[in-house]
C-alpha cells in the first residue's frame, strides 16, 4: 500500500485530531522533522510540551504519530 503525502501542517492537524482532549491541554504545539529513511515513513512528530506532561500523554502521541507514520508520508518540494 502506497502512502498518501500531506504538507506539514496538515500532517500538525491530524495529530492534533487525533489525540485525546486530554492529552491535547498539555500539547503547546507540533513540529513535524524531515527525515532521509528509504521504506519507512520520511518525517517524525515532534512535540512541545507545556510543563510536565504525563507518561500517558507521551505514549498517546507517540501512538497517533506512529498511526499516521504509516499512511502518510511529509510533502516536500523536490
Amino acid at each position: 500500500m502506497e502512502r498518501q503525502a500531506k504538507a506539514a501542517n496538515e500532517l500538525e492537524g491530524l495529530i492534533r485530531d487525533r489525540l485525546p482532549d486530554a492529552v491535547r491541554r498539555h500539547l503547546a504545539d507540533v513540529k513535524i522533522d524531515h527525515v532521509d529513511i528509504n521504506g519507512g515513513p520520511n518525517w517524525v512528530g515532534l512535540p512541545i510540551w507545556k510543563p510536565d506532561p504525563s507518561n500517558y500523554d507521551k505514549r498517546a502521541f507517540l501512538a497517533v504519530v506512529h498511526e499516521l507514520g504509516r499512511d502518510y508520508d511529509l510533502l516536500i518540494d523536490e
